[in-house]
């Protein structure tokens, strides 16, 4: 199963003036590397400072960092930008909880297609009734819901986590401040 960590603006709507200008930030910084693949496909080896960028939980994990020969998964990032905003979701993991009643449902995965095609869709909550759209539930980062996403394929859940370094640069690039989530 593909496995990703999702970094995104809390500003759902926030997308880049220029989205070169966020690739830039990245590559000063030495998250991303060499574009790798097709040259539109907006992916990026990683870069020489990803290791003091991203913190990587438990004594030993096993991140293949270069494309292996076989064609296998390794871990690379992909900037990908949308007009309007997309939600993204760990289906495996994805149980939010209702900020209205504090409470979670599975349930909710029932609105997901929905919320795929309108992310503001108001739908009640399965326990409470109170109406609410995607951005409003809490997801505990299990979910993404933005217009603009820097995505660290190949990281497992809770497998790695952002340093405050990382998200003061994507702040400084713009959006305000990003989050995170971990999405397959």
């Amino acid at each position: 199963m593909p496995y990703r960590l999702a970094l995104h603006p809390v500003d759902s709507r926030w997308r880049p003036a220029e989205p070169v200008a966020l690739t830039a930030v990245l590559r000063d910084i030495g998250l991303i590397g060499a574009p790798w693949g097709a040259a539109a496909a907006g992916r990026y080896l990683i870069g020489e400072h990803f290791l003091q960028l991203v913190t990587f939980m438990g004594c030993a994990p096993a991140i293949e960092l270069a494309p292996p020969d076989d064609g296998g998964a390794f871990c690379h990032v992909r900037v990908r930008m949308f007009e309007a905003p997309r939600l993204f979701v760990d289906a495996t993991g994805f149980n939010p909880r209702c900020t209205a009643c504090g409470r979670r449902s599975p349930q909710w995965k029932t609105a997901l297609p929905a919320w795929e095609q309108d992310p503001q869709m108001p739908v009640p909550c399965p326990l409470c009734g109170e109406t609410l759209a995607a951005g409003a539930l809490d997801f505990r980062h299990t979910a993404a819901l933005a217009s603009t996403f820097v995505e660290i394929h190949d990281i497992h859940p809770r497998e790695a986590l952002p340093t405050e370094a990382l998200f003061t640069a994507l702040e400084r690039a713009g959006g305000g401040c990003w989050n995170h989530a971990y999405l397959a």
